[in-house]
């Protein structure tokens, strides 16, 4: 159960309103300081890297062309404030979601129990849409209430963005719940999946149970989303199914176990979260464990088999307490963020064949995705056309309809000598 009330044992704490001086550094990248980050995630071109550092309650940017650390939104001051994205405040930014004209980082303010909005071009933060409170009839506002903080319910964790730009994914924690935004018109959070009863509950999207949701992300394809909970898997939910749910890897107790998809074994929390590659396989921070877990699946998007990062000794790379993951997906450089230990970790493959597939298949899937928008763009314009041509239609008939007066006047004109029967 994720609570505003968890303890900063890394700053000096009083309360909501915190400030952390301790760990915090900008500058060189070599010489910055972090305060148990979480999320990270790249750009489209990879030359920078966001990341949430959830104690400093600042979102931070490392930019690969001089590799130096800087804040693009929150301050030294834990608490709740929209505006300039210097001036902003958050408590503890646990997941971060970027739309695919990088226009916009969506953040999950968890302890504030707030989805937050942070405008690349205006550099201004805000609060995003509405959650309903499914625990009564009754709409809540994202207010600051203390009934509304009490009551240990819509706890933003996990986010995900469609790749067309359409919805945002939130895992709902303390409801047990995924629910979903309309990027385009929404104006609330809408329950996606999820009856909203802590369990392990494979079904429909009413019925099937969660146990505090944390990370989710997206397969290739975008027909299915993949949600890990405190049950110690990952559950999927096929969109092609009408959001079925089903148990793709894991069990309810917790383990170490590789190899085979149907004995795999987890050990998650709530800050665990996953990364799908360009090749659909499913990287996993395994956060109990201290390793990274590999899921590669097969074409039908089955897993095949469990594996965990090893180096170039074949020793498991360790990990303390890793959170959140990110591929470079033109070359396959992964970067994971060590929670306990306060930094940004790099793992590189030194496979020149492996580079320029990786590359090849990315740029593949990049031009695949851009015929996807301009076809998408395409069909609006398409319907924009088709429903200004039906209100000409409309208009001109309505131009040229009588008025009662005028068919009075028409019918007395025209047929005073016919006869009632006629």
């Amino acid at each position: 159960n994720y609570n505003e009330d968890d303890n900063d044992n890394n700053n000096n704490n009083i309360g909501f309103n915190s400030i952390n001086i301790i760990n915090f550094a900008e500058g060189a990248a070599e010489k910055a300081f972090f305060c148990n980050p979480v999320p990270i995630i790249l750009n489209r071109d990879a030359t920078k890297a966001y990341i949430g550092d959830s104690k400093n309650y600042r979102i931070r940017v490392l930019d690969f062309e001089n590799m130096r650390i800087s804040t693009i939104a929150g301050c030294e001051r834990s608490g709740f404030r929209d505006g300039s994205a210097i001036e902003a405040q958050f408590k503890k930014p646990i997941s971060l979601a970027l739309n695919e004209d990088e226009s916009c980082i969506f953040v999950s303010d968890s302890a504030n129990y707030h989805v937050r909005k942070i405008d690349l071009k205006t550099m201004q933060v805000s609060t995003i849409g509405e959650i309903r409170d499914l625990k009564s009839s009754r709409s809540r506002n994202l207010a600051l209430s203390a009934s509304f903080r009490s009551a240990a319910s819509n706890c933003p964790i996990g986010l995900a963005i469609d790749s067309m730009n359409k919805y945002l994914y939130i895992a709902d924690s303390n409801q047990h719940k995924i629910l979903r935004f309309n990027l385009i018109n929404g104006t609330h959070f809408e329950p996606f999946v999820g009856s909203g009863i802590e369990g392990f509950k494979d079904g429909s999207a009413n019925e099937a149970q969660f146990s505090y949701p944390s990370g989710i992300a997206l397969n290739r394809e975008q027909d299915s989303l993949y949600v890990i909970d405190c049950n110690h898997r990952i559950a999927k939910i096929d969109f092609n199914k009408n959001n079925y749910v089903s148990t793709f890897i894991g069990m309810k107790d917790c383990g170490f176990v590789d190899g085979d998809p149907q004995k795999a074994q987890f050990n998650f929390f709530t800050y665990a979260q996953l990364f799908v590659d360009i090749f659909d396989t499913i990287f996993v921070t395994d956060f109990q464990n201290n390793v990274i877990r590999i899921i590669t699946v097969n074409e039908k998007g089955e897993p095949l088999n469990v594996s965990t990062l090893r180096n170039e000794l074949n020793e498991i790379c360790l990990f303390s307490q890793p959170a959140g993951i990110a591929i470079n997906k033109k070359n396959g450089i992964i970067f994971v963020v060590d929670y306990e230990a306060n930094v940004i970790r790099k793992v590189e493959f030194h496979s020149p064949i492996y580079t320029k597939l990786y590359n090849q298949t990315y740029q593949m899937q990049q031009q695949l995705l851009d015929y996807k928008l301009k076809l998408q763009q395409l069909n609006q314009k398409l319907a924009d056309n088709e429903q200004n041509y039906l209100q000409l239609l409309l208009d001109e008939q309505a131009d040229n309809m009588m008025t009662a007066t005028e068919t009075e006047k028409f019918v007395k004109a025209n047929f005073t000598n016919t006869t009632e029967s006629n």
